[in-house]
């Protein structure tokens, strides 16, 4: 998918979409037995994919408005919320891998 023209909307919406289906996915999750989880389907590690996806998102909307020469108010409101969802995403997999590790 080219990142030309509407190229980042798209990408955007689809990554978007991505984080609600691993959201979704850890809330059912959190409704099965410990044994009947897979171990990539931890609520850690649906919660980081889902972080992730947000993050990449966001990324892109910075870039748009970044190519639009937004204010950079604007750029680091944007930036900032990007830093959050790739520090949830981070913790997310530090919990899955010291899960692992039992």
């Amino acid at each position: 998918m080219s990142l030309e023209g509407d190229g980042i909307k798209y990408a955007s919406k689809f990554m978007m979409q991505a984080a609600w289906i691993f959201d979704d996915l850890k809330q059912s999750v959190t409704q099965l037995k410990p044994g009947d989880i897979s171990p990539d389907f931890t609520a850690e590690g649906l919660g980081m994919l889902s972080n992730l996806m947000l993050a990449q998102s966001q990324y892109l909307f910075y870039k748009m408005a970044n190519d639009k020469k937004m204010k950079p108010e604007v750029l680091s409101k944007i930036a900032l919320q990007i830093s959050i969802y790739f520090r949830e995403a981070y913790q997310n997999s530090q919990c899955n891998r010291i899960l692992k590790a039992y």
